[in-house]
């Protein structure tokens, strides 16, 4: 089976030298391990986890899933989705509402974004419907 991803995370830049090419390892590349349930972030050939709080681990956790379970395409998480995911059904989820999600997705970004990442492209926003998860997934 074959994988091609539309939106690639870069891993790699080739740069032209005097003295011919050079490949340097660009800071934010980032994989999702399920068996794991971790974010990692992969610098200089090593591999970094990512420390997450539980509720934003539980969402990055989902939306991997998903997009694991859909042959390893990104797709839309609603609001719904990840509200019920993250806070149940029950009286937890009483009063949450997409603003609660929102808040997470900014946490997530951030520490995206802290780590050289491009958070606003690794978490896209769908209008009024949810969030697309970009990086990469493994088992």
């Amino acid at each position: 089976i074959m994988f091609h991803d539309p939106n690639p995370t870069p891993t790699k830049i080739a740069l032209m030298t005097d003295n011919g090419s050079k490949t340097l390892q660009l800071e934010n590349c980032f994989v999702y391990r399920l068996g794991l349930h971790s974010l990692f972030q992969e610098l200089q050939g090593q591999s970094i986890e990512i420390e997450l709080r539980p509720k934003l681990r539980e969402m990055v956790d989902f939306m991997a899933q998903q997009n694991w379970d859909n042959g390893q395409e990104p797709l839309v998480c609603t609001y719904d989705n990840l509200i019920e995911v993250l806070w149940g059904t029950g009286t937890d989820a009483i009063g949450k509402a997409p603003e609660n999600v929102q808040g997470l997705a900014r946490e997530i970004r951030k520490e995206l974004n802290k780590r050289g990442g491009d958070g606003e492209a690794l978490l896209k926003t769908k209008k009024n419907l949810g969030y697309i998860l970009y990086i990469p997934v493994e088992p």
